[in-house]
């Protein structure tokens, strides 16, 4: 039969069951001197409902129930799961031995007669309560064997070890699932086996020998093998009997094959680990910081991130933390590199080479270790045995199986000491090389082979108005300061990578400023990697002003040979002025005589009667003759007129007297006066030429000659300016609504000037008809001479509409 522990409760329940009150009374009464509190029922059926609700221990039942009788009250009890492990006490009236046996038949387990001694009915209800305990009791003992052997069972059967249980001869009495798992069998099958009969007559041998040592011993015997390559640990633990005999012999085999291979790799590690650690060249140490960790976390939890700022203004702390750490052993290259005697030597010593130099390195291992961390890398200078400083690149790790305690930490270095001295080196010369650069007056730029900059000297910063860190890293021809067409620019630097590198060259660079400079350049490599240089060295000087002045140079040399010219052409046109005037005052003296002569031989032939008949037989008409003839010789009069204003006119224009600005002209006059000396031009030029000027006078403060120069300019350029004949010409002439200045405006309908040309309009050998002549001189010229008479010059065009010449001079 299984039992359950919950069938017994630990204390005893009872229930009652007696329509009687009276004797329902007494029996509770009872039941409660022994310590209990009994369940009381009036009938049979609530009985049996409170039964199947709850376990009783002790039933005390009244044969005489109504509803349903005590033995058939006692017979359905014990048809229940839990109703056989219960003790029925029948209560009745009767005595004689057939209701007595029926009772016993239905199950009760005994029975209580109501006519007895209250001592005696006492007395047996307490034999009854102590058979219920004892019968739990060994109920309760007998349900935690089986619990327990069914712990035992699940655990075994779940271990990852072979268990099995043998005879004195090996028979199989019992195997654990694993056991069947490697034999590849079930249980039932193994049973009555011989252990032996499995295995290979060599371990078959072998471990019954073991067997009967453990048999001989009676104790427990532990041994090793190998089956197949697994290696087994096996532990054989004999079972004694009451007679110190051997009855049973219990073997646990555990699988040790890969605790085996991880003990084998783990000491070959340990090997390597130590080869390397004693013979490589790098520094290596184990230390032993266990002791500080207390301290450093107490230091860590009270101050946090100011930890280390407080170890350092209690740098006897620090000290005093310091001088707890222990080394535990150093390899041989510590032990040259600081010059020790022994590695014992070192680790003893070891705080003598760490100095007041050393404390920001060790500080940052404190501060690793407060914060619970488990690797770190930085510098540190140490010092030797000899009291020379290393700077040492070290590395420290804590050791596995020290997370915690910090008990073993590896440290590894590096003497950085040449690597320090050669960078402190490089730093000096840069450092020297900058200086010279930034100061230099010539802008140095240095770019890669590619062309990027890498070095943009304090000069060139200065010019242009960027910074080395706006530049740096940048293609030259990328830059907001390089020339604008950068197809030229790469050009330029291949043509410096090729076989014909440039010496020098010039570009222009815009500044931040928006002002353009001129830089002369020359060009040099430096360094030389894979057949070509590293880097491309630009030397300028901004020769912006030099070109300038250089300009102006030559724009005066041109200008004082164009005043050489003028000088000669006024002296040419003198010359012929004078040779002019001797036929034209011969023209000019002789046509009024020939006309005054004419009139009078026509009045002698206009009054002869034959004269009109002999002209007509030489076919000639005397009507027409005397008709025409005046006209030819007032022709003849004008032109002779004519020759000699123009020559007057030539010689005041070409006269060298030019330095008078004190003069009082009158615009109007001055006009008039270009206008008829280029009246020819301007006819060839356009059917449609116009005037007007003001009605009065325009009186200015300067010089004739100089005036009408630059207004005999413009219209020239107004005539060249059309393309038909049909375009028109005006000439206006107005003072401005202030009355302080003279407006001259001189206009055609002719081509128009571009944008672009009208910014350069007045710049000196700048031209649009280079291929016709043009000097670009004359606008230039005009433009010095309306600023020495204080007033201003301007266009405003548009191509293809035509060009509006602005001049303004202040009125005197």
């Amino acid at each position: 039969m299984n039992y359950s522990s919950k069938h017994f409760p630990d204390d005893i329940s009872i229930l009652i069951a007696e329509d009687n009150d009276v004797n329902k009374f007494l029996l509770n009464k009872i039941i409660e001197q022994y310590g209990y509190q009994a369940t009381l029922c009036s009938d049979g059926l609530s009985a049996y409902a409170a039964f199947q609700e709850k376990f009783y221990a002790l039933l005390i039942l009244d044969i005489g129930l109504p509803g349903l009788d005590g033995l058939s009250l006692c017979r359905k009890i014990r048809d229940l799961p839990n109703g056989k492990n219960c003790f029925i006490l029948i209560y009745t009236g009767y005595s004689d031995a057939e209701k007595l046996s029926a009772a016993i038949e239905a199950g009760a387990d005994d029975f209580l007669n109501k006519a007895i001694s209250p001592k005696l009915f006492r007395l047996r209800i307490e034999i009854a309560l102590r058979t219920v305990r004892g019968q739990m009791e060994r109920h309760l003992a007998a349900i935690s064997i089986q619990e327990n052997e069914q712990k035992a069972r699940a655990i075994i059967d779940a271990s990852p070890d072979i268990v099995y249980m043998l005879d004195k001869d090996g028979v199989i009495l019992d195997a654990n699932q694993m056991l069947c798992k490697v034999m590849d069998s079930k249980r039932s099958a193994l049973m009555g086996k011989n252990i032996f009969s499995f295995l290979s007559e060599s371990i078959a041998i072998r471990r019954k020998a073991y067997l009967e040592q453990a048999l001989m011993t009676r104790k427990p015997v532990q041994f090793e093998d190998n089956v197949e390559n697994i290696h087994f640990k096996h532990n054989i633990y004999p079972i004694i009997k009451s007679n110190n005999a051997v009855e049973k012999i219990v073997v646990y085999s555990t699988d040790i094959t890969r605790e085996k291979q991880l003990s084998s790799q783990r000491r070959e590690s340990e090997e390597r680990y130590r080869h390397l650690f004693e013979y490589t060249s790098v520094p290596l140490w184990e230390r032993d910081y266990s002791r500080i960790v207390p301290d450093l976390q107490v230091l860590y939890n009270q101050y946090g991130k100011a930890f280390s700022t407080y170890l350092e203004s209690n740098i006897n702390i620090f000290w005093g933390l310091i001088s707890q750490i222990k080394t535990l052993t150093v390899n041989q290259a510590s032990v040259d590199i600081f010059g020790s005697k022994d590695a014992a030597h070192f680790a003893e010593k070891t705080s003598d080479i760490i100095i007041e130099a050393s404390i920001p390195g060790m500080m940052l291992i404190l501060t690793t270790m407060a914060q619970k961390k488990r690797l770190i890398s930085g510098e540190i200078v140490l010092q030797r045995f000899d009291h020379t400083h290393l700077n040492m690149l070290f590395q420290w790790v804590v050791m596995p199986g020290a997370e915690t305690d910090y008990s073993r930490v590896l440290i590894s270095m590096i003497d950085i000491t040449a690597l320090k001295k050669t960078e402190q080196n490089l730093r000096n010369e840069r450092n020297f090389n900058t200086a010279i650069l930034d100061n230099a007056n010539t802008m140095i730029m240095v770019t890669g082979w590619d062309g990027k900059i890498v070095r943009f000297n304090r000069t060139c910063q200065k010019l242009t108005g960027f910074t080395e860190d706006e530049v740096l890293n940048t293609y030259y021809w990328e830059t907001k300061f390089s020339e604008n067409q950068d197809h030229a620019t790469k050009e330029m630097f291949e043509f410096v990578r090729g076989a014909n590198r440039l010496n020098s060259f010039e570009s222009t660079w815009t500044t931040k400023m928006e002002k353009s400079c001129l830089i002369s350049w020359s060009i040099t490599t430096m360094g030389e990697k894979n057949g070509h240089p590293l880097h491309i060295v630009f030397l300028g000087m901004d020769i912006t002003e030099k070109r300038k002045a250089e300009t102006e140079a030559k724009q005066r040399q041109q200008q004082l040979m164009q005043a050489d010219k003028m000088v000669a052409l006024g002296t040419l046109v003198s010359g012929v002025a004078h040779e002019i005037n001797n036929p034209t005052g011969i023209i000019s003296l002789n046509a009024p005589m020939l006309l005054k002569a004419w009139n009078s031989i026509f009045f002698v032939l206009d009054n002869c009667e034959d004269s009109k008949q002999q002209f007509e037989k030489k076919g000639v008409s005397l009507h027409k003759l005397k008709k025409r003839t005046p006209y030819l010789i007032e022709q003849i009069i004008g032109s002779a007129r004519r020759i000699k204003q123009i020559v007057s006119e030539l010689k005041d224009y070409a006269r060298q007297d030019l330095t008078d600005m004190n003069q009082r002209v009158d615009i109007n006059d001055v006009v008039k006066t270009s206008v008829n000396l280029v009246i020819n031009k301007i006819k060839k030029s356009t059917h449609d030429y116009s005037s007007q000027y003001f009605p009065k006078e325009l009186m200015v403060k300067g010089n004739f000659q100089r005036l009408e120069q630059i207004f005999i300019n413009v219209l020239i350029n107004a005539c060249q300016a059309l393309t038909d004949m049909s375009q028109s010409i005006s000439v206006s002439t107005f003072p401005d609504e202030t009355f302080s200045w003279a407006v001259i405006q001189i206009s055609d309908q002719g081509i128009g000037i571009s944008e672009q040309a009208l910014k350069s309009l007045f710049d000196p050998f700048f031209t649009t008809k280079r291929d016709s002549g043009g000097t670009g001189l004359g606008m230039a010229v005009s433009h010095g001479i309306i600023e020495e008479h204080g007033g201003k010059i301007y266009y405003t065009s548009k191509p293809g509409q035509g060009t509006v010449c602005h001049i303004k001079i202040p009125l005197d």
